[in-house]
């Protein structure tokens, strides 16, 4: 079976991002998927949700400030359609 699109959570976009456990399977997906051209979509709610993680990492000082400001960064720069349909939220549900 091919697909063409997939899409992920916020526990995924940070783990691509912050060196957490599982985070080297979330980068060969990763790879894979631009690999294949596979289309990532998300959640429009992914960037605050991430943000919140970060903020908390932040607040706990397992983050710098600098650091969660250059995550924060690359993460919007991430090639992701960002979408909100009935049928995702069922999805996710």
């Amino acid at each position: 079976m091919d697909f063409s699109q997939t899409a992920i959570d916020a526990s995924f976009l940070i783990k691509l991002f912050l060196p957490e456990e599982s985070s080297d399977k979330v980068h060969a997906l990763w790879s894979s998927w631009i690999e294949r051209s596979i289309e990532v979509i998300a959640p429009t709610l992914i960037m605050f949700e991430s943000a919140s993680v970060i903020r908390k990492k932040l607040n706990r000082k397992l983050l710098n400030k600098t650091d969660a400001a250059e995550t924060i960064k690359r993460m919007k720069r991430v090639d992701m359609t960002l979408v909100y349909t009935d049928e995702l939220l069922e999805g996710v549900w």
